[in-house]
């Protein structure tokens, strides 16, 4: 099914994007059996709501990857600037749109950490930082890949492919906060 899935698709999806695309899966499992726990615990209904939440992310990541909507979205894009006759303006507008994703993650980045800093290590409040640090950087990495300016891709793509780094890092961040999720209320529902 998946080569005849992948044939519709033609020659753009490669092995890589359907292994990204399972991971995410997998993460997504977890954060389902999160959600499952919480609720069995009877944990506040916000805590399953976060899982439920990030298990409805990384399954529009997974199909995302699958239809390649970021690519399409980026060569749509580039056909309306090139149409649009500022192709070749678009690096000042680039730059600002980078700077402003940077800052935004840079200032979401600070918020989530003070909250992952503020749980107490072993909690289950750790556990739900940790999982939206996770996401956080997730949404800044798309965010800066769909800006496409060429210095930040240099350091997204080159040397040591931060971007995989990022994604395959966070998305392993999820699956564990997930799963210490699940311990930690299995431990705690004990009497």
């Amino acid at each position: 099914m998946a080569a005849t899935f992948a044939t519709c698709l033609g020659d753009r999806l490669s092995t890589l994007d359907v292994l990204g695309s399972l991971f995410y899966l997998c993460a997504m499992m977890a954060a389902l059996a999160a959600a499952r726990w919480g609720h069995q615990a009877r944990r506040p209904f916000s805590e399953a709501g976060h899982w439920f939440a990030v298990a409805a992310f990384l399954a529009a990541l997974a199909l995302s990857r699958v239809l390649q909507v970021e690519e399409n979205m980026q060569q749509a894009l580039r056909h309306m600037l090139v149409t649009g006759g500022q192709y070749q303006g678009r690096g000042a507008f680039q730059s600002v749109l980078a700077a402003v994703c940077l800052l935004g993650i840079g200032l979401a980045a600070f918020i989530a950490l003070r909250s992952l800093v503020a749980s107490p290590a072993g909690s289950v409040r750790r556990c739900l930082a940790w999982s939206r640090l996770a996401i956080l950087a997730m949404v800044g990495l798309i965010g800066l890949r769909m800006i496409s300016y060429h210095p930040v891709d240099a350091l997204l793509y080159g040397g040591p492919h931060l971007n995989r780094v990022i994604d395959v890092g966070a998305t392993l961040a999820i699956g564990w906060a997930a799963l210490a999720y699940c311990i930690r209320v299995r431990v705690q529902a004990r009497p």
